[in-house]
């Protein structure tokens, strides 16, 4: 019984720690996704100050740069396709405003 208690214990201390580790994800955001780390990316997008758009593909998972600030975001969308706002899915402190993500469709998935 003291082995399951212990067990217990440890198994929630551990969901505590992931759910520190994990970042916040704004209402609405995971429609188009989750957080992923950075080394997971597939590829690098570099913002400036005056982005105004980005396109992605569902399925695939980037590391967006603006500035000294970075994320990842693996794209998993319900739809074949869709648009989010970057600041949807973006850190508070990321600071590109207005700039939008043109999701495609999973290339894995076409018929061509």
């Amino acid at each position: 019984m003291k082995a399951t208690a212990t067990l217990a214990a440890a198994l929630v201390l551990t969901c505590a720690s992931a759910a520190q580790a994990m970042p916040t994800v704004r209402v609405g955001a995971a429609a188009y996704g989750m957080p992923a780390p950075a080394d997971a990316a597939n590829r690098t997008i570099v913002l400036g100050d005056h982005a105004r758009y980005v396109n992605v593909n569902d399925g695939e998972t980037v590391r967006f740069v603006h500035g000294d600030h970075s994320f990842a975001w693996t794209f998993n969308t319900v739809q074949r396709d869709g648009v989010a706002a970057l600041d949807k899915i973006a850190p508070q402190d990321f600071g590109v405003d207005g700039a939008k993500v043109y999701i495609a469709p999973n290339p894995l998935y076409n018929n061509s």
